[in-house]
């Protein structure tokens, strides 16, 4: 197990485990700082899921249930995007796939058109007596 030392949000949590409900936002220097402290230490995962929570209507710090519903909300949400992603990227190289072969098939038109044009004005030339 991982010393409690080197997990913040464990302090964190243990800390809202001791200590009255926070009033948002705060509202003295004291809880200012202390916000701030805790900011400058490193905003943690658990910390910004708190913050989350919090701005949702949660007054009380979070415990680890709602801490851990909150990452696998956020966790689903990421991979659903990845998925929409990656799906996108697909359809796009389909588009690019399509597009280049339109183009070609633009080109091979427009040189066709030109052949069949020089081949007409060939066959309704009228010589120009000098």
């Amino acid at each position: 197990d991982i010393p409690l030392a080197y997990r913040p949000y464990m302090r964190i949590d243990a800390e809202a485990a001791f200590s009255p409900p926070r009033p948002t936002p705060p509202e003295g220097p004291e809880e200012v700082a202390a916000d701030r402290r805790v900011m400058d230490a490193g905003t943690t995962e658990a910390y910004r899921l708190w913050w989350v929570a919090e701005l949702r209507g949660v007054r009380d710090r979070p415990d680890i249930a709602v801490i851990t519903a909150e990452r696998d909300r956020l966790q689903s949400l990421v991979q659903q995007l990845q998925t929409q992603v990656n799906e996108t990227r697909r359809l796009l190289a389909v588009a690019e796939s399509r597009a280049a072969r339109l183009e070609a098939g633009v080109l091979h038109a427009r040189g066709r058109i030109q052949m069949l044009q020089e081949r007409l004005a060939d066959q309704w030339a009228v010589p120009i007596a000098v």
